[in-house]
């Protein structure tokens, strides 16, 4: 395998990555988009996206002993 092979090769590394993670992030929230129809799932989904943060805020302070 040729060093000019090898860097086009690598080269296709980055747009896979955005490419897969804009796939998982599509999907995800067309799984979602049902709740934000009323106010009340709005309100719930918001509430339980602070609270999964907040979770893993706290969680990585504690792991690294940053109090």
């Amino acid at each position: 395998m040729t060093n000019e092979s090898f860097l086009k090769t690598l080269s296709k590394y980055p747009t896979f990555l955005a490419g897969a993670l804009l796939g998982v992030f599509f999907s995800t929230f067309a799984w979602l988009k049902p709740l934000f129809r009323t106010r009340l799932g709005a309100t719930l989904g918001v509430l339980a996206l602070v609270g999964a943060i907040a979770f893993l805020v706290l969680t990585v302070r504690a792991m690294l002993q940053l109090h």
